[in-house]
């Protein structure tokens, strides 16, 4: 899932406690791509805390020089269980009802 202003990263958090997060980071002139899991579960603060760490772990290994072309983008995928499944089909099916009023209310861009 792609989305703008966060759409992405609120959408798949609501249906997902994991999610795979990828990427492209640029740091002091430096571009590295990444992409780590995000396990969210936990039924204490001491079990999603240690989850965090894990994640943040798996970030900082899983980041490889990329210095070159690449577009500043995030994604975020998920597996979907028959529940979340029915949701997002649901969220789908009344976007297509107002996608019309959406787009109307983006920005213009102008086109290089």
């Amino acid at each position: 899932m792609q989305g703008k202003f966060g759409s992405g990263f609120l959408a798949v958090h609501l249906i997902s406690p994991m999610v795979r997060i990828g990427g492209v980071l640029e740091e002091n002139g430096s571009r590295q791509e990444f992409k780590f899991p995000l396990d969210r579960s936990g039924d204490t603060s001491r079990t999603v805390q240690q989850n965090m760490k894990l994640a943040w772990d798996d970030f900082e290994r899983s980041l490889i020089d990329c210095n070159g072309p690449k577009e500043f983008t995030t994604t975020f995928e998920c597996e979907l269980d028959q529940v979340a499944q029915g949701v997002v089909e649901s969220g789908l099916h009344a976007l297509a009802k107002t996608e019309r009023v959406q787009i109307g209310t983006l920005p213009e861009r102008a086109v290089s």
